[in-house]
């Protein structure tokens, strides 16, 4: 993690009764009644060796940090995790009852939870998906109020003000991946769709793609309707939406189209008063923090 290359690809640590800096007797301590100092000895001499390297490179850290820590039998003292949290305050830890040194071995469905947990905090799904979001180029497309990727960010941050769920959070964050009707260029191709679902979640990537494939002029009127539509915009194919996506999308619409006549005064006038008659008829399907955010757009 001190090559700032590795650290801008990793969108969180976790840390399994890890530190950079253990205690040399005790570690050794620990080896020996383990019977694995002797045939180790000069790795773990390597290793205790590095402590003011790894500390260092520890200090540096900037992404989400989880370390987690067997209840039973942990290699690491409390010294050792509160000397670690000095380092990396912005670390959480977690304590698996009931697990010895091997927490893997011991508690493997807990540990699973424990990561589950983790990658699912905001800062952790943010991070991976601003990260596909700088590789993917999204930082130098041209957007009403700066870049594509700003636009992306501040759609899911509406989203999130609204008490959206954390799918529909993460697809408005990724909602043009594959190019819409109102903005052609795209982060990934349709081949892509694994690498999309890798990054957000299927529940997300399939918002995305429906976003993505929606002819607005010729879905949008059937969306207030009892029967409401999406018609792909490159097939023509008519697809009957269930009341669950139909919600998203609308939300989705309504945060992006809000954030896009904000920053543009070209398309608030000239769309702006259309987009609000629009949101009206979608009124009865709006949370209300999408209703108080079109009350102070009008």
């Amino acid at each position: 993690m001190a090559d700032p290359k590795v650290r801008e690809n990793v969108a969180g640590l976790v840390l399994v009764d890890v530190v950079p800096d253990p205690d040399p007797v005790r570690t050794r301590s620990f080896l020996e009644s383990d019977g694995l100092h002797r045939s180790r000895a000069l790795l773990i001499g390597d290793i205790l060796g590095r402590a003011t390297s790894l500390r260092t490179a520890a200090a540096s850290l900037d992404m989400p940090v989880l370390m987690i820590r067997a209840g039973l039998h942990s290699p690491l003292s409390d010294e050792d995790a509160y000397r670690f949290l000095k380092l990396v305050p912005h670390a959480t830890i977690a304590t698996i009852a009931g697990a010895g040194h091997l927490v893997a071995r011991d508690k493997p469905l807990e540990l699973a939870q424990a990561i589950g947990d983790f990658l699912l905090q905001d800062a952790v799904r943010d991070r991976r998906i601003g990260l596909f979001l700088t590789h993917s180029g999204a930082d130098t497309l041209c957007h009403p109020g700066g870049t594509l990727a700003r636009h992306l960010h501040r759609t899911a941050e509406t989203l999130r003000n609204w008490g959206a769920s954390l799918a529909l959070i993460d697809a408005g964050r990724l909602h043009a991946a594959y190019g819409t009707d109102g903005f052609l260029a795209a982060l990934a191709d349709g081949t892509a769709r694994e690498k999309i679902v890798a990054v957000v979640g299927r529940e997300a990537e399939t918002i995305i793609d429906c976003y993505c494939r929606c002819d607005r002029d010729r879905s949008y009127p059937t969306w207030h309707t009892d029967t409401p539509m999406l018609i792909d915009r490159s097939t023509g194919a008519h697809e009957p939406l269930s009341p669950e996506m139909r919600l998203a999308l609308i939300e989705l619409t309504v945060a992006n189209e809000l954030d896009v006549i904000e920053h543009d005064p070209e398309i608030a006038a000239r769309f702006g008063a259309p987009l609000l008659r629009l949101f009206a008829r979608w009124r009865p399907f709006l949370g209300d923090g999408a209703r108080a955010a079109i009350s102070r757009s009008g």
